[in-house]
């Protein structure tokens, strides 16, 4: 009896414990891997599964392909000239799209570390769940940003450019910036092939770069990323995003909270 009021109280606190902002970093070798589409694509699902989502998109190109128009961006929240309800992007689906290729340009190359940026994203009243980072393909600095231990998604296809462009972003990530940490995810390759992929990959990085290359995902087919602006995602690739989405929680992503004297950005 002691033990099963011990467990309900345990049970209690964790439900009760604040929320932190959890950070999932998505990033790509070189363009055109569906990079994007895949951040949109997860992004979509958590938030649909009930999900506070928000998407930094440092790329620069999730906006514009769902047909949303922005006057202002994460930079002018850095200098204090617009609020966050002015800068992020209603997107279907209940994801908040900011975009941000300016303002994390001039994050990374001031060497600044993304603590205090995630942290003011936590620190808002409406304080998002999961942040989805849409990094920028040729800037390997802007995932800095994130601490080195947590988990980042590598996007690629199965073609030699795609795979060659992936593990050279995946040793400058390593070697230049410390990350310890990554998974794969391979598009528009079939499971058989993209599990093969990974098997290989994985094992080249463990054995030159010492680094774990977890399995992340993959599918056959993506959607264009116009059909995730849709009113309702439908199909086998929603169903992938989805089911991606929910295995967040067994994933080693950077948490932040609200500290205790921050500004909203």
């Amino acid at each position: 009896m002691r033990s099963a009021q011990l467990d309900q109280a345990a049970g209690l606190r964790r439900a009760l414990a604040p929320r932190r902002l959890r950070v999932l970093p998505v990033a790509a070798g070189r363009r055109g891997v569906g990079r994007t589409t895949v951040a949109l694509g997860i992004a979509r699902a958590a938030a649909e599964a009930g999900r506070r989502t928000v998407l930094l998109d440092a790329a620069g190109d999730a906006a514009a392909a769902l047909a949303l128009t922005w006057r202002w961006e994460l930079l002018d929240l850095l200098r204090g000239e617009r609020e966050y309800a002015e800068v992020a992007l209603a997107a279907p689906g209940g994801v908040r799209i900011v975009p941000a290729a300016r303002g994390v340009a001039a994050l990374a190359e001031a060497g600044e570390h993304g603590a205090r940026l995630f942290e003011a994203f936590a620190n808002l009243s409406s304080r998002p769940d999961l942040l989805v980072f849409n990094a920028p393909a040729r800037e390997p600095a802007a995932c800095a940003l994130v601490p080195a231990d947590a988990e980042l998604l590598l996007v690629t296809t199965a073609s030699a450019e795609a795979v060659k462009a992936t593990y050279a972003r995946l040793k400058t990530l390593v070697r230049r910036h410390g990350r310890r940490s990554a998974r794969l995810f391979v598009n528009r390759a079939c499971a058989e092939r993209a599990r093969e992929l990974h098997a290989h990959m994985a094992a080249v990085a463990r054995r030159f770069l010492g680094v774990e290359l977890l399995w992340g995902g993959a599918l056959g087919a993506a959607p264009e990323l116009a059909a995730l602006g849709a009113a309702a995602a439908v199909g086998p690739a929603h169903a992938r995003f989805a089911a991606l989405a929910a295995s967040l929680d067994d994933w080693r992503l950077a948490e932040f909270g609200a500290p205790r004297a921050a500004a909203s950005p």
